[in-house]
């Protein structure tokens, strides 16, 4: 069960993302909606990204259960800069498979290095303990977006 201030949280976000004033959010965060797939519900996620050309790459915890709804591949939509994206979301949950893509994603976000308690050494390389460490407790969503945008 959700922590209610976490709830709060994620629906003031929700919110402001499908709001003209999406702008102040939307380069570093993104909704995510995953159809569930026992339950058949919409399960719509603030989600922090980063996006390497036709792809959107999500790192999550893995104590996070939204995620487990794209094991095998599901489609997905995004609210993506204001605009909602169709794409194709996959799961990526062997450490090893995620330890790179962490690694690059985390060259880019301080605040993620931070949540996972990801330290950088003094010539300013993530320790490398604290890398597997997190490669363990995390998986990479990527959402292929290669099947087109949809209006805004």
């Amino acid at each position: 069960m959700m922590n209610p201030i976490f709830r709060i949280i994620n629906l003031a976000l929700s919110q402001i993302l499908r709001s003209p004033l999406h702008a102040l959010l939307s380069s570093n965060l993104t909704l995510i909606t995953v159809t569930g797939r026992k339950s058949g519900q919409t399960i719509i996620v603030p989600v922090a990204y980063q996006q390497h050309d036709r792809e959107v790459r999500i790192v999550s915890e893995r104590t996070d259960r939204w995620w487990r709804n794209l094991r095998g591949g599901a489609p997905v939509l995004l609210h993506l800069q204001g605009r909602k994206v169709t794409g194709r979301g996959r799961v990526i949950e062997e450490a090893r498979e995620v330890l790179p893509l962490l690694t690059e994603h985390l060259q880019h976000s301080s605040a993620i290095a931070k949540m996972l308690n990801v330290q950088r050494n003094d010539q300013g390389q993530f320790n490398s303990q604290d890398l597997h460490r997190a490669a363990e407790r995390s998986v990479v969503v990527c959402v292929d977006l290669s099947g087109g945008a949809s209006g805004a």
